[in-house]
């Protein structure tokens, strides 16, 4: 008996979340059926007019993931204007397929995107503000000339 729930658990999920996502990622999030849990997870535009995206995977009850919220608030309110800035928690069912695309490793992990939602730079485990600073600095300046 515990095989069958097993197994109907694992196709639940594969069809509520993982296909759902899939979907919703190929579309880049634009299409009116994409369910409403998904639309946070629009990772190149947030309705203004950002230079890119920077995700920042990571975990509630991770130390380092922590320490770089620390980093993430001053990156937040240095480049305002010009990233969307989002913190995607690695613990909810719906982030493994996001996870398959970015190709995660390790937490924390953050990844610069261009508008179009192309990578830019990945780094693993924790950075400094001054070293991601650097990086979006870099990367505005390639955008903008």
């Amino acid at each position: 008996m515990l095989p069958i729930l097993v197994l109907i658990g694992l196709f639940v999920f594969k069809r509520y979340y993982v296909d759902d996502l899939s979907d919703a990622i190929a579309n880049n999030f634009q299409s009116t059926d994409t369910p409403k849990k998904y639309k946070q997870y629009n990772l190149t535009s947030d309705g203004t007019n950002y230079i890119g995206t920077l995700l920042e995977f990571g975990a509630t009850n991770c130390s380092v993931c922590r320490k770089m919220e620390y980093v993430l608030k001053e990156i937040r309110t240095e480049y305002a204007d010009e990233l969307n800035i989002k913190f995607i928690n690695t613990n909810k069912k719906e982030v493994l397929i996001l996870g398959k695309k970015f190709g995660i490793l390790a937490i924390p992990m953050q990844v610069l995107m261009n508008k179009q939602g192309e990578l830019v730079y990945k780094h693993i485990v924790y950075i400094s503000t001054d070293d991601l600073s650097d990086q979006i600095d870099n990367f505005i300046i390639k955008t903008t000339q």
